[in-house]
């Protein structure tokens, strides 16, 4: 399956992919750290890593999240990795590289990666910005994180985006991950 992710059909080596994130396995993270130096067959290994939850990639990933003028899906699928591995010492990492971020598309999958993460400490941050925060897919992104991470702190915030956002599709995803969160009050 390995050699399948140079394939020249996309579907082929996207299948391959998948289906060796399902083996998992030491051998297959070390493979997929390789193949991220192919520029062929980087974004596939990216999603191999998130998917075998790889913590060894972690430093190599937040390096390659760093690098300017780069694939914008390919940096989306590296910030997915980085979630689903779960690894709190990525989360500064994902902050700065929100920070820097042009693209709308690449600052939403960060916010989602911030949200699979499930962690407590992204939370200020995704208030702050639902409070601040002009583009509606990113707002949307960060409710949708608010939700996933079910930080009673949270709450607060998602009622007050359920009154006020100016977008409707905000409203009724805050309204929705409230009932996600499960807050009694």
């Amino acid at each position: 399956l390995i050699q399948v992710l140079k394939d020249s059909n996309q579907d082929v080596t996207m299948y391959a992919a998948y289906a060796l994130g399902k083996i998992k396995g030491n051998r297959i993270g070390l493979e997929m750290m390789r193949a991220l130096k192919d520029p062929y067959t980087r974004r596939n290994a990216a999603f191999v890593l998130g998917e075998i939850q790889y913590r060894t990639a972690v430093p190599v990933l937040l390096e390659m999240l760093q690098t300017k003028n780069e694939d914008t899906y390919f940096l989306g699928t590296i910030a997915d990795a980085l979630g689903k591995i779960k690894d709190v010492k990525a989360m500064n990492g994902l902050l700065h590289a929100f920070d820097t971020a042009k693209s709308v598309m690449l600052r939403r999958d960060i916010i989602a990666a911030l949200g699979q993460m499930r962690s407590t400490r992204a939370t200020g941050r995704l208030i702050k910005l639902l409070e601040e925060e002009k583009n509606l897919w990113v707002r949307y992104s960060a409710v949708y994180a608010l939700g996933k991470i079910k930080d009673p702190k949270g709450v607060d915030c998602l009622e007050r985006v359920v009154l006020k956002d100016t977008d409707e599709l905000v409203r009724m995803a805050a309204a929705r991950n409230l009932g996600e969160i499960k807050d009694p009050r």
